[in-house]
């Protein structure tokens, strides 16, 4: 099958990026694990090159094929922690609305939450290796975001290893940061210096998500619990849910747990923020009503800009 390619391909697309020596190889020869997925990718994700790779000579074919192997080992993961934690934020929030979901996490974790949010949405297709190997491959190196979270995924993979609960585990790809920061270097366009800049950046990502993990696995805990108190839809209305200092519970009131007491504490700080915030632009818009500045339409989290275009969040929103 072929499918549309996330990216135009490089000005050099004849060269592999990402060069895996051959210690390297041997080492993903020798995994069972990664050996089963490079055969269930075989067999359910196959995808054709596309017209601008064929024209020009796949020379490396296998080589490609490796190299998309070992992104989709680094990259899924990610992403189902991603949607794990998206659906744990929607039943903790009470709430549909992607923009609320956040709430459910603080500090780092609720940094990485949003980056992954907004990255996901332009990026989803790339993320699971959906089209050309090639085009998959080269469009790591495309963007500072496709650089740091293929940096980040290497220093995480460095973490699980299933040889302690006797289950099969994919290998550490720690080695491959070598190999990115090769390619950075020899880029024409990022060039010799590129990759101390992007280290930092993939080491705060790779905090924010060892921090997500944490939190999700709190809020798992939370949810999951049978002492979690219920709220009352009968005669609860759907915004009064989001409200912490709703305190009328379907049944007997229990004690809550200190995550409980602390995620409570968090919502009341995040009201009165928001009640600050609110106060502060009517403020700010009673003010240029009365010198005759117009007033911008918002709606939800998108903004109206020229011709009526809406422009949504996104990493590079200021």
């Amino acid at each position: 099958m072929e499918a549309c390619c996330p990216a135009t391909p490089r000005s050099h697309h004849d060269d592999v990026p990402l060069a895996v020596n051959e210690q390297d190889r041997a080492m993903l020869e020798e995994s069972t694990a990664f050996q089963i997925l490079r055969h269930h990718l075989a067999q359910h994700c196959v995808y054709e090159y596309c017209d601008a790779h064929r024209a020009s000579g796949i020379t490396h074919g296998e080589t490609w094929t490796l190299n998309r192997d070992v992104l989709h080992a680094l990259l899924v993961p990610i992403v189902e922690l991603f949607n794990k934690a998206n659906s744990l934020a929607e039943c903790g929030t009470c709430s549909y609305r992607p923009e609320d979901r956040e709430f459910a996490y603080t500090g780092e974790a609720r940094g990485a939450f949003l980056w992954l949010q907004c990255f996901l949405a332009d990026e989803a297709d790339w993320c699971v290796t959906k089209g050309c190997p090639a085009c998959v491959v080269s469009h790591a190196l495309d963007t500072e975001f496709t650089i740091r979270l293929s940096f980040a995924a290497c220093l995480l993979s460095d973490m699980h290893d299933g040889s302690d609960s006797g289950r099969l585990a994919l290998p550490s790809f720690i080695t491959f940061v070598e190999p990115l920061r090769c390619a950075l270097t020899n880029d024409p366009f990022w060039g010799p210096g590129s990759f101390d800049h992007l280290e930092r950046k993939a080491s705060t990502l790779r905090h924010g998500i060892l921090a997500l993990m944490e939190q999700c696995s709190d809020l798992e805990t939370l949810v999951a619990s049978p002492t979690t108190p219920q709220y009352d839809d009968s005669t609860c209305p759907t915004a009064s849910c989001h409200s912490p200092s709703y305190k009328r519970y379907a049944g007997a009131p229990v004690k809550r747990s200190r995550f409980a007491k602390r995620q409570i504490k968090l919502m009341e700080e995040e009201e009165q923020w928001v009640q600050k915030m609110l106060s502060a632009c009517s403020k700010m818009l009673a003010a240029n009503s009365a010198v005759g500045i117009p007033r911008r339409m918002v709606t939800g989290h998108e903004l109206e800009g020229p011709r009526g275009r809406t422009r949504k969040r996104s990493l590079t929103t200021p």
